[in-house]
């Protein structure tokens, strides 16, 4: 990881927030309408970028979780 990672972890931890929020309320849509191909799409990408800065972070457990989220 980086040598001072901590303004890298605010904007990692601002984005996992809002990720999270996009799956929460993908997920919710999709109660309501399962076969809405937009939301599972969104449910992806929520993942993928959580997916993403995961990785970048080194949080390794949850770039895992959020593969398997993908897949």
């Amino acid at each position: 990881m980086f040598a001072d990672q901590s303004e890298y972890v605010k904007l990692f931890l601002e984005d996992a927030e809002e990720q999270l929020l996009v799956l929460n309320k993908a997920l919710l849509a999709m109660e309501k309408n399962p076969g809405d191909r937009s939301v599972m799409d969104e449910l992806f990408r929520a993942a993928h970028n959580l997916k993403g800065g995961s990785a970048t972070m080194g949080f390794h457990t949850m770039e895992r979780l959020t593969h398997r989220m993908e897949d």
